[in-house]
């Protein structure tokens, strides 16, 4: 894995504070891997897939 980008010198204060929200949000997403929080990504697309063939079904 290759080192985090910094965030630019020239950033605005908010753009700085996106940037922040960003980096945590990414970190999260580390965090769930190394707990081993994952779903596998067939079961997710069948859960899906199942949930949208329902709705049109009742949709008619």
């Amino acid at each position: 894995m290759t080192a985090k980008p910094k965030p630019r010198e020239e950033m605005t204060p908010q753009e700085r504070e996106i940037w922040a929200k960003f980096d945590a949000e990414i970190q999260r997403g580390f965090d769930d891997i190394a707990a081993g929080r994952l779903k596998d990504a067939d079961e997710v697309f069948d859960r899906l897939e199942a949930k949208y063939a329902a709705m049109t079904r009742r949709a008619g």
